[in-house]
């Protein structure tokens, strides 16, 4: 799956996070550190 496919399948607007980051690479890294991230795992648990 690419990384386009992804933001398809959680009808999310890749087009608009290219924007913002102004590349692929970027859109991605920050893709992979959010997958990472346990905040919402958290914040999940603890309601």
């Amino acid at each position: 799956m690419t990384i386009e496919e992804c933001y398809e399948a959680i009808e999310s607007d890749y087009k608009s996070v290219f924007k913002r980051f102004g590349n692929g690479a970027m859109v991605k890294r920050f893709a992979i550190k959010f997958l990472n991230d346990p905040s919402f795992n958290e914040l999940k648990d603890g309601i």
